[in-house]
C-alpha cells in the first residue's frame, strides 16, 4: 500500500539501512481506531440513505405491478410509470457513484493526517539513527540481518 524509502546524504560505505512495518504501525494507532470507526459510522450513514431511497422506489414499482395488474392502470399510464422509474434507477444509481465518492472523500480527509503523524515520526527517527535508507516490511519477502527494525523507535515517536 505506501512504500517508503528515505534517503540520506551519508557516505556509500557507512550506510545504515533501518526497516518497519508500515502498516503494523499505522494499525496500532490510536487515531486510526478513531478514524475507522468514524467512516463505518459515516458508511452506515449512507447505506442507511440508499436503504431508505431502494426501498421507496421498490414500493413503487410493487404499486405499479399491484395497479396495471388490477387492470386501474392503462398501457399508456404504465408506460408513463415505467419512464419514471427508470428515471429513478438512473438517479439512484448516479446516488451510488455519489455516496461512494463521499466515502471516498471522508475516508482521505481522516487518513492523510495519519499518514503526516507516521511520515514525521520515520522522518525523525532517519534523521536520530543516521539512516539511509528505510524500507517498509508490510510486503518485503526478505529482511537482511544488517538493517534495524525502527518499529519501536517509530512507535515511541508517536508516544504508542
Amino acid at each position: 500500500m505506501f512504500a517508503l524509502v528515505c534517503f540520506s546524504t551519508t557516505s556509500v560505505s557507512a550506510q545504515k539501512y533501518g526497516h518497519l512495518s508500515f502498516e503494523e504501525v499505522l494499525s496500532e494507532m490510536p487515531q486510526t481506531k478513531t478514524a475507522r470507526s468514524s467512516l463505518e459510522e459515516y458508511n452506515a450513514s449512507l447505506e442507511a440513505d440508499f436503504k431508505n431511497m431502494q426501498d421507496k422506489l421498490a414500493q413503487k414499482i410493487e404499486a405499479a405491478n399491484q395497479r396495471y395488474g388490477s387492470g386501474e392502470m392503462s398501457d399508456s399510464e404504465r408506460n408513463e410509470k415505467l419512464q419514471e422509474i427508470q428515471k429513478q434507477e438512473a438517479a439512484l444509481q448516479e446516488k451510488i457513484k455519489a455516496f461512494q465518492q463521499q466515502f471516498a472523500k471522508r475516508q482521505n480527509e481522516l487518513t492523510e493526517p495519519l499518514f503526516d503523524k507516521l511520515g514525521k515520526a520515520i522522518e525523525d527517527v532517519v534523521a536520530e539513527g543516521g539512516y539511509a535508507y528505510i524500507f517498509d516490511t508490510t510486503n518485503m519477502l526478505y529482511i537482511a540481518s544488517t538493517a534495524d527494525d525502527i518499529t519501536d523507535k517509530v512507535k515511541a515517536k508517536l508516544g504508542m
